[in-house]
């Protein structure tokens, strides 16, 4: 699921699901970012609370269109406006780093 491990780093990998560089999938041993050239649209981390994709509503055009419609995996996905989803991100890294955050995880 990820790249090798060095000195205990677990080296993220990068995906192309399309066999297009246009759209990129990077996965950590914490969490998936998917890139739309080079324009972050979703992210999500693993498991049943913080697994569902969180995707950026389409603000660019047919191809990112395209792209978020690849990660729409029925119920395990939603969509948020621009700066609802800069939010979700801000929130989200604060939970992976371990700073606590107001709420449940599963509102993330």
């Amino acid at each position: 699921m990820f790249g090798e491990t060095y000195s205990g780093y677990t080296v993220p990998t990068v995906e192309h699901p399309t066999g297009r560089p246009n759209f990129t999938i990077v996965r950590t041993n914490r969490a998936r970012y998917a890139y739309s050239y080079e324009t972050l649209i979703g992210f999500a981390g693993y498991g049943e609370i913080l697994g569902k994709w969180k995707l950026r509503q389409n603000e660019w055009g047919p191809t990112t269109g395209k792209h978020l419609n690849l990660l729409k995996d029925p119920g395990h996905y939603q969509t948020l406006n621009g700066h609802d989803f800069l939010h979700a991100l801000e929130a989200f890294q604060r939970y992976l780093s371990g700073d606590p955050i107001e709420g449940n995880p599963r509102t993330l």
